[in-house]
């Protein structure tokens, strides 16, 4: 009897709050995972860079986590429990919420996705849910910039710290850098499509799918490709270091792909290419492909083969 009394007052104080000034409730839950654990520190973090923003236009009030907390205690939630959108928007009635906010993060491969929507508490229907995929060192600053989207703003996504740091290392990548020049060697050849500009290789920024433009990168295969080869030609172990950060040499089916796409793809120089995939019980051999050939070929690692980058 006590804890439904004391029930009762909570709600009773709610209403009070929500006819005085005429703003709309939001319930901010706890961001859930798909997948990897998310750890605590990332999950406040999120709920308080989603309650800030709709604070800060002036429009909304957010349910008091006290509040939230001691509702979810008296319908038998833990603290721990990852609530769906149906006890969402029952929780979110009990708090008094016109909207509740709900947030996942789901791993994929080395990047996450982050999904905000915002659920109608009368008619519990999803207004609005926006996602994006972002790096774990990134996810935390776009959170802010989706939340503004959610609610309906035009929002532009500037490169993040990590994006323009790696934009830096990609931008001084060359060749000549990365490999040791013996006295009297001469640098690696450079491809027809940069040679007149600059000994320099850039590294493409990536671009909205199927668009291919100088220095730019395209996507075909399932992957996100180089506009261009390496300049030059290297050896299978030199080859597996000199894609930069983030990028790789394709696999054997994918060096397939490539190849089998070669003009719809664009910006091949060589003719036999490496894939990041050593021979079958062969240490000194690795698997490459070349151009208008339907076969992967083993090739002696020692062999020069040009290189095209993937991710």
């Amino acid at each position: 009897m006590r804890k439904i009394c004391i029930f009762l007052s909570i709600l009773a104080v709610v209403f009070t709050m929500q006819a005085q000034d005429g703003k709309l409730r939001v319930a901010v839950f706890d961001p859930s995972s798909s997948g990897t654990p998310i750890d605590e520190g990332t999950k406040v973090a999120v709920r308080e860079l989603i309650s800030s923003t709709f604070v800060n236009t002036g429009k909304y009030n957010i349910v008091e986590r006290s509040l939230l907390q001691q509702i979810m205690k008296e319908q038998a939630f833990s603290n721990t429990d990852v609530v769906d959108d149906s006890q969402a928007t029952q929780l979110g009635k009990l708090a008094g919420a016109n909207k509740v906010v709900l947030s996942i993060i789901t791993q994929v491969g080395e990047r996450n996705m982050l999904s905000i929507k915002i659920i109608d508490v009368k008619t519990a229907t999803i207004d609005q849910q926006k996602t994006k995929m972002v790096t774990s060192n990134d996810l935390l600053d776009v959170v802010e910039l989706l939340t503004r989207e959610v609610m309906g703003e035009q929002v532009s996504y500037q490169p993040t710290q990590s994006a323009q740091k790696q934009d830096k290392q990609k931008k001084s990548f060359s060749v000549k850098s990365l490999i040791p020049q013996k006295k009297g060697e001469k640098e690696p050849k450079q491809p027809k499509a940069t040679k007149e500009k600059s000994a320099t290789a850039t590294t493409p920024a990536a671009v909205t799918p199927m668009q291919q433009s100088s220095g730019a990168s395209i996507m075909s295969c399932g992957l996100e490709i180089m506009a261009t080869d390496l300049p030059g030609k290297f050896k299978w172990n030199e080859a597996r270091q000199m894609c930069p950060q983030g990028w790789r040499l394709p696999t054997s089916q994918e060096l397939e792909c490539l190849c089998d796409n070669e003009k719809h793809i664009g910006g091949f120089y060589g003719k036999q290419y490496w894939s990041n995939e050593a021979a079958p019980k062969k240490s000194d051999k690795a698997i490459s492909r070349t151009l208008n050939n339907s076969k992967v070929k083993i090739e002696s690692i020692s062999s020069d083969c040009s290189c095209r980058c993937v991710r």
